[in-house]
């Protein structure tokens, strides 16, 4: 949702008795704004709907609009600066010169990073005036570190992803952080993205230890393929979870912040009207599991590339078309409750 949008967005929201909506603050997108002096940005400290800020401004908006409609929000909070990251010096072409392998890892100046040890408690404070903006908002940590670290080429030595040890980290100040704000809070885990493989899960669990760093464990599932092939990757993923959980004796509600279908590519609204009602039926009848949110509400749902391509796979993941007409997946859900909507 963007913009004048909001407002139409939560109400479709509410129309499906949702509990929980999900949306995102980088730290990195106060580059310009923000220092080692000044780690949180001024438009953090002003009242809601003052900042001039538009991404902000569309935080503060749709926080207030679904606070009227009785809809917490989730607020992921991920991402440092170029200037808190590693790469800081990267820009200075001698300096990239030198320590090329290190600096082949730079990816711009408003590029999200990681911060480096000395900048997590400066990570801290961005996430603790997120938590004190924001009251009652469940606040996650980072987004699908898994997946980004299998994912980058030289993920063998995490050069430009988190490793788990450094994720480790970063959750617990985000913790610590938020807690030290409002103790009652609720404080997701990083956001597993990739659950074919659960090492850096296990990593993860091991490196936070005995610590207590989240209150609920956050991860994303999608399923596609036949019937049979969705139940078994479910199956498979949920036990790999378990298992790296049962290691580190984590006992902490599963939030499955991230399911869905495409309607783009081969994929069908056909295909997304079962996969993702199934998938939300299956999920959220497992005893470990709290909730399950289904990404993503309408189609486009960034507003950036590939999110904007129509065909991309990234655009396709709305229960409902750009112009706010229902897929048959959006009717599907909107059946089980006692509400009405035009197209269905």
């Amino acid at each position: 949702m963007n913009g004048s949008q909001v407002a139409d967005g939560v109400a479709r929201v509410q129309l499906l008795n949702s509990t929980h909506y999900r949306d995102a603050i980088g730290w990195h997108w106060f580059v310009n704004s923000t220092n080692a002096s000044n780690p949180v940005p001024a438009a953090l400290t002003t009242p809601l709907g003052s900042s001039g800020v538009p991404s902000v401004e569309h935080l503060d908006e749709t926080y207030t609009q679904l606070q009227a409609a009785g809809i917490t929000m989730i607020i992921q909070v991920t991402d440092a600066p170029l200037w808190a990251s590693k790469f800081a010096q990267c820009t200075d072409p001698i300096f990239a010169l030198i320590n090329f392998v290190l600096c082949s890892g730079y990816a711009g100046t408003t590029a999200a990073y990681h911060p480096t040890p000395a900048n997590r408690p400066k990570f801290g404070q961005f996430a603790a005036a997120v938590a004190a903006r924001y009251p009652g908002a469940i606040i996650e940590g980072w987004n699908e570190p898994d997946a980004d670290a299998y994912a980058n080429p030289a993920s063998v030595n995490y050069k430009t992803s988190g490793s788990p040890s450094e994720v480790a980290e970063e959750q617990c100040v985000l913790y610590n952080a938020v807690k030290a704000v409002d103790p009652n809070r609720i404080v997701l885990s990083p956001a597993m993205g990739d659950l074919r493989d659960a090492s850096f899960t296990q990593g993860y669990l091991h490196f936070v230890g005995t610590r207590t760093c989240h209150d609920g464990f956050s991860t994303h599932m999608y399923f596609g393929g036949s019937a049979a092939e969705r139940a078994a990757a479910l199956a498979d993923r949920f036990a790999k979870l378990d298992a790296a959980r049962d290691l580190y004796s984590d006992t902490s509600p599963i939030w499955v912040t991230e399911t869905g279908s495409t309607v783009s590519g081969t994929s069908t609204e056909a295909s997304q009207n079962i996969i993702v009602p199934e998938s939300y039926d299956e999920m959220i009848s497992m005893p470990e599991v709290h909730a399950v949110l289904i990404w993503a509400l309408r189609d486009a749902p960034l507003p950036f590339v590939p999110y904007t391509t129509p065909g991309s796979t990234a655009y396709g993941f709305g229960l409902l078309r750009t112009d706010w007409t229902p897929k048959p997946a959006f009717c599907t859900l909107l059946a089980r409750t006692s509400n009405t909507y035009s197209g269905c």
